[in-house]
């Protein structure tokens, strides 16, 4: 049986359901309108400081200056200011110097360099063939000091980095530290091509594949080498991420699906709190497996060691390394600058962040002599690591 309603009752429903969708949509818009007030006041207040301190600079300094100067050291502090030692500003010519970065090579001096982070030094772990570090006599184990002038002390690693970088054919001055003695060297950049995957077949069978940068395409030439490996009969693999500093997600994502089996293989957070998971599919790698990580082993490198140590597909072997637990973004600006900012947390499967723990090898072995790396091969009988690694897949080095 229906329920009859007198027009009174529809239209005092109505008046009511009116009401409250105002009542609603009030709060909704004061917020909205307290949350853009905020942005606002805090827009004006920085604004109106800055005003201030350019008055005043204006009114009284008695040095030179310039206003684009001025600008690019006001972001810089404000970017500085978050307190994440991940993320900084680069100026248009920086940004522009580095553009080709991350894309297989790059217009520099030829080195690869690593972050000692506990010092913010800046130390040489690779001489790249015919560039013009090699040239100018610059080997792994030295020290940057200062670039163009510019003390590693005030400008910090990542200052230093984009300044190696820069347009082809232009020169930049360097302080080098070899054994306690300072030299002063001026190189002339020129574009250099990176190999950052290498590989070669160990006695027994046991693949031995070094990947140096996740840069585009490293994912595609990973592909390739391992499936010659495989091809040729390989019954182990050591994978070596010693001295690599990262780089892009994809390329990092692409690799380990390719040997880890179907599940979670990596956790992303953003601002908000809102995660992101990426699977893995069945198609895996099923050999025994070891990693090599040292304490240069960064960002993408040291996760894919935490991954496949967690899954238990590989045994990690050398140095823990530093912990990095946050993924940048870069942003473009009108002018031509960028910004690199953090804008993701991320995690292992395991929900773990590597921020503060890094990774930790399940057998740790010092690499006594670290400029072996710059080889470029396996050495067996000089590098420890590289042999502990091998012995644990089964291999017997042969030492004079």
């Amino acid at each position: 049986m229906k329920k009859q309603f007198s027009l009174f009752q529809v239209l005092l429903f109505s008046l009511l359901a009116a009401s409250v969708t105002l009542v609603l949509t009030f709060y909704a818009t004061e917020s909205r309108i307290v949350s853009r007030l905020s942005s606002v006041s805090e827009a004006q207040q920085l604004f109106s400081k800055l005003n201030e301190v350019k008055r005043c600079v204006d009114a009284n300094f008695v040095g030179d200056y310039t206003a684009s100067a001025l600008t690019d050291g006001a972001v810089e502090g404000y970017i500085n200011a978050l307190g994440d030692k991940w993320s900084y500003y680069l100026t248009a010519e920086e940004y522009k110097a580095t553009a080709n970065n991350l894309s297989g090579g790059f217009t520099g001096i030829g080195v690869r360099v690593s972050h000692a982070v506990e010092t913010d030094s800046m130390m040489i772990s690779e001489v790249y063939k015919s560039s013009p570090a090699e040239t100018a006599g610059l080997k792994a184990g030295d020290e940057i000091v200062a670039v163009d002038g510019n003390a590693l002390a005030d400008i910090g690693y990542e200052g230093a980095k984009t300044l190696l970088q820069g347009e082809n054919g232009t020169a930049v001055g360097l302080s080098v530290l070899r054994d306690g003695e300072r030299l002063e060297l001026t190189l002339v950049r020129a574009y250099v091509r990176e190999e950052n995957v290498i590989s070669t077949m160990l006695q027994g069978k046991i693949a031995y594949i070094r990947i140096k940068e996740y840069a585009d395409g490293v994912d595609t030439e990973f592909e390739k080498q391992l499936q010659e490996m495989i091809d040729d009969g390989a019954v182990g693999y050591i994978f070596d991420m010693r001295n690599n500093g990262g780089g892009k997600l994809p390329v990092l994502l692409n690799i380990l699906d390719r040997l880890l089996p179907e599940g979670v293989m990596f956790i992303s957070e953003d601002r908000y709190g809102n995660r992101e998971e990426y699977n893995s599919d069945a198609k895996h790698l099923s050999a025994p497996m070891t990693v090599l990580i040292n304490r240069n082993t960064y960002s993408a490198a040291e996760y894919f060691a935490a991954v496949l140590q967690e899954y238990g597909k590989a045994t990690v072997v050398g140095e823990k390394t530093t912990g990095k637990g946050y993924g940048q973004s870069t942003v473009k600006l009108s002018d031509g600058s960028a910004l690199v900012i953090s804008t993701i947390r991320y995690f292992t499967p395991q929900n773990r962040s590597l921020a503060t723990t890094g990774c930790v090898p399940n057998v740790a072995v010092e690499l006594a002599d670290p400029s072996i790396l710059n080889l470029n091969r396996a050495d067996l009988a000089r590098d420890a690591q590289l042999a502990s690694a091998y012995a644990l897949l089964g291999g017997t080095a042969e030492t004079e």
